[in-house]
């Protein structure tokens, strides 16, 4: 119920960032941007102009990226702590199906 109400908030950043994306956000300013990707991209990544960190999750404003498939994850429990709240950052990982095995 918590997560329902807040992606259905008109003022919740998560709505107006997803629509303002586009399909090369690093490209949008002449702003060094910050990202990270699986180990075995990076220097592609880098190659792309945006300063490739070794991360699991770089969070540089409105552009938000994970280091591999499992990070996905962590990646995933920032953007709902960091756009509603820990309680439900918190909520979901508590409940998640993984989280019991």
């Amino acid at each position: 119920m918590l997560l329902k109400a807040a992606l259905e908030e008109e003022r919740s950043s998560w709505r107006r960032s997803a629509a303002a994306r586009s399909s090369r956000p690093w490209q949008a300013s002449s702003k060094i941007r910050h990202a990270t990707t699986h180990q075995l991209g990076l220097d592609t990544l880098d190659a792309t102009g945006v300063h490739a960190v070794r991360a699991r999750v770089v969070d540089d404003g409105d552009l938000a990226s994970a280091g591999g498939v499992t990070s996905g994850l962590d990646l995933g429990l920032y953007l709902l702590e960091r756009e509603v709240g820990p309680q439900i950052a918190h909520t979901v990982e508590e409940f998640a199906p993984m989280a019991s095995t």
